[in-house]
């Protein structure tokens, strides 16, 4: 096997990691329906 320590880690991130070559994305929830909305009335009855 092979020893990886964690200044291997931080040598190959600081050489991959850059801000040249990053993708951010934002991620945003749907706002949820009113329950009114989303049961039909005939089926609680």
């Amino acid at each position: 096997m092979y020893e990886i320590t964690t200044d291997d880690i931080m040598r190959v991130a600081n050489t991959y990691f850059t801000k040249s070559n990053r993708t951010v994305a934002t991620l945003v929830k749907k706002e949820a329906e009113p329950v009114e909305e989303i049961v039909d009335e005939e089926e609680i009855e």
